[in-house]
This record gives C-alpha cells, sequence and structure tokens, in this order.
C-alpha cells in the first residue's frame, strides 16, 4: 500500500501542515519527511489548500454542549478507573508548549509560556535544519514528548520538563531494518510512551514499507511490545480517554482509490472497535478531554479536512461514547467556523481541567496560538509574532 506523510498545505503556504507534524513549507524542500503509517509507503506530498466543504454544521453555545452530552451518553456507564491509570491533573493551567519557526535556521524548536502569551522562553534548541515538532503532554503535564525530525528522514523522539533542561532522547531500538520511530503519546501511566515504527526496505517502485506499526515501551527503552493489529489501514495519534480502559486513533484507508481518515474509538487492548467520523470529514488529532465529570467529561476534539485533505479545516467536538457513525454525527459541533474565510484551525489541545481548548490557526499570512472555551465563546490570542506558531500543548 503506498504510504505519503499526510500534508495539508494553507492557502498562505507560511506553513507545511502535516499529519502527525506540521512545519514551515520552507523546510519541505530541504528534506522529504517520510510518513509514519502502518503499512504503507514513506514519502512527501504538498496539496495546494481549498475552501471546505462542510459536512457537519453546528450550533456553538451552551446548547451546543447540552446537545454534545446528550448525543454521547453510553449505553452503560463509563469505565471505571483503571489502577494503572494517573488519577491526578495538575491544578495549574497557565501554561502552554507550542512550535515556533525559526527562519534564520530553517528550523523548529518548542517554546513554553503562560496561556497569555507572557513568560514565553525557548524550550528545545534542534539544529540547523532540524524541527521539533508536535508536543504531547504527559498525564501530570510535568513533561512533552517530542519529535525531532532530521534532514535524513529519521526522526528521533524526545523528552523534555516544562520547567527546562536538557532534551532526553528514548532510546526506542530502532535499528535496520527499521527506518525510524516517530509519532509519540503517553500512555496513562506516564511510564510508558506509544509510537510508530516503520520498518524497510521500501518498494523502488511504490515507495511501500514493509511495516509500520504501533508500539509501546517504557521511557528507558525496555519493555517493547506491539499495539496494532495489522490491517489494510494505518492507525496514529493514539490518545487515552480518563481512566486508560479506553482510546481513540486516527485511521487511513483508501477509499474508492482516494486516502481519506476518520476518528476510531476501541479498548486498550485494541478490540472494540467503532468508527466515529464519516470518511468524507478527514477527521485528524484527535483530543480526549481529561474531564471525568462536567460538560467536557467524554468529549473528543478533533480537527476536520485534516490529513492531506487540501480543503480548509475548524476544530470541533464529538462524543467519545455514541454509538455509531450516524449519531457521532448528530453529536458533532463546531469550536472554529472557518468555512469560507482565510482561515484554517487545526491541532486543538485540552486545558487539564478540559475547560479550554488550544490551537492553531492560520489566517492567510501567519499561523498563531489561540485559546477558546469548548462552546467557542472566549476566544483569545496568546501568540503574536511574525514567525509561525503551532501545536500547542497544555502543560501545567
Amino acid at each position: 500500500m503506498p504510504t505519503i506523510w499526510n500534508n495539508r498545505a494553507p492557502a498562505s503556504s507560511s506553513l507545511h501542515p502535516a499529519s502527525p507534524s506540521r512545519r514551515p513549507a520552507t523546510a519541505v524542500s530541504a528534506h522529504s519527511i517520510p510518513a509514519v503509517h502502518p503499512g504503507r509507503a514513506a514519502g512527501l506530498v504538498l496539496l495546494i489548500g481549498g475552501l471546505v466543504s462542510a459536512c457537519l454544521l453546528g450550533a456553538t453555545g451552551t446548547s451546543a454542549m447540552a446537545t454534545i452530552a446528550a448525543a454521547g451518553q453510553p449505553a452503560t456507564t463509563a469505565p471505571a478507573v483503571t489502577a494503572h491509570a494517573t488519577r491526578q491533573h495538575p491544578t495549574n493551567a497557565r501554561r502552554l508548549v507550542w512550535v515556533r519557526y525559526d527562519r534564520t535556521r530553517n528550523s523548529a524548536g518548542l517554546v513554553v509560556g503562560d496561556v497569555d502569551g507572557s513568560h514565553q522562553r525557548q524550550l528545545t534548541r534542534p539544529g540547523h535544519g532540524e524541527f521539533d515538532n508536535e508536543p504531547v503532554r504527559s498525564p501530570d503535564g510535568s513533561r512533552v514528548l517530542l519529535d525531532r525530525e532530521h534532514a535524513d528522514g529519521t526522526v528521533q523522539i524526545g523528552l523534555v520538563a516544562v520547567r527546562g533542561g536538557p532534551t532526553r532522547f528514548v532510546d526506542t531500538g530502532c535499528v535496520d531494518p527499521c527506518f525510524t520511530d516517530a509519532g509519540p503519546g503517553w500512555m496513562p501511566d506516564g511510564k510508558h510512551l506509544t509510537f510508530v515504527r516503520v520498518v524497510g526496505p521500501f518498494d523502488p517502485v511504490t515507495g511501500d514499507a514493509v511495516s509500520a506499526l504501533q508500539y509501546t515501551e517504557r521511557l528507558d527503552g525496555s519493555d517493547l511490545r506491539l499495539l496494532s493489529v495489522p490491517g489494510d489501514y494505518e492507525d496514529n495519534g493514539i490518545r487515552f480517554a480518563p481512566g486508560g480502559r479506553y482510546l481513540v486513533l486516527v485511521r487511513d484507508q483508501y477509499i474508492h482509490g482516494v486516502l481519506h481518515f476518520a476518528i476510531f474509538r476501541m479498548r486498550s487492548d485494541m478490540t472494540h472497535v467503532r468508527r466515529l467520523t464519516p470518511w468524507a470529514l478527514d477527521a485528524d488529532r484527535p483530543s480526549v478531554s481529561p474531564a471525568r465529570t462536567g460538560p467536557t467529561a467524554g468529549l473528543v476534539a478533533f480537527e476536520t479536512n485534516g490529513g492531506g485533505s487540501p480543503t480548509q479545516g475548524d476544530v470541533a467536538l464529538l462524543p467519545l461514547w455514541c454509538r455509531n457513525v450516524a449519531a457521532c454525527t448528530r453529536g458533532t459541533r463546531y469550536v472554529t467556523h472557518d468555512t469560507g474565510t482565510t482561515k484554517t484551525s487545526y491541532a486543538a489541545s485540552w486545558s487539564p481541567q478540559g475547560r479550554r481548548l488550544a490551537f492553531a490557526e492560520e489566517d492567510g499570512t501567519n499561523v498563531d496560538i489561540y485559546t477558546i472555551r469548548p462552546d467557542g465563546s472566549h476566544r483569545r490570542q496568546v501568540t503574536h509574532s511574525p514567525v509561525p506558531e503551532y501545536s500547542p500543548a497544555w502543560s501545567q
């Protein structure tokens, strides 16, 4: 099966967003980063942006939140907290970690700052032509995992404390014929990570990899285990629901010869699989609310028209416990409304208590970080710099 590192270039061409990574378009010619999609080949595709043909239109406000909650009620009560899951959430929700592009070095590093944009400081310092991408908050909010992309197409998985310090790279044991390990996420215990392993060689005609599967291991590189159930698809972006018994991920698959993306829910052992979004929506980058109670408990934030779709995107919410695609569609509501504008919104991240979302928005000239309430109100701009800043992760 052919693989791509799914990319959607915004209309301004100031950024080269990608799933699971987004980075400035100026870097594309310097190096093509292969995709991390199980069973498909590695390659880079630039797709030119256009206007979104929205599949769903939802209201905002309190009534919208109530509709989502009503649509998302499971047949039984939500799963109980398992013993291994992290139960605590940080009480300090003032900090964000995000990616800032450096045009002078053709690189991108992580920055940490308060949610009002103050007290910013550099967190990682990649070399010339290297890109730190996709920071993912640890369950306790004190650390972030990241991808460091190198010019040769390989990726190292890094770990850095939000308070600062050196970036430590996780030894995932990728040796030939393994090409790279990338796309990290956290297991609920905060001691294990998840990632995708791409194994070569690559077919010289189709570019197919031998395999690309989801794995988990401890942060010290031990206890490597396979998570994926191989099939005619690719799984990315594993994110766990509170309690750790269920997870969501993005699955991509060719439908009538066209690559599409959808969000799936399943148990942590990868059984009881259920698709939540229609293929035509190209839903990408899910983020599960950490709230256990309240109006955002059981909600999944995601971006529409993600991955390889050449259209605008919005941040939207859907109920985690909806029974089928039709019920999920009825319960989906948009947080942003970019259709018909020059804007596109993506990469939503929940605050530790699930009260707000941080996301990146491109306005046709630049990309900045914003925060917003899940009902679409109280929108606040975080960054105001002349360089692209994107992929926020709410830390602590």
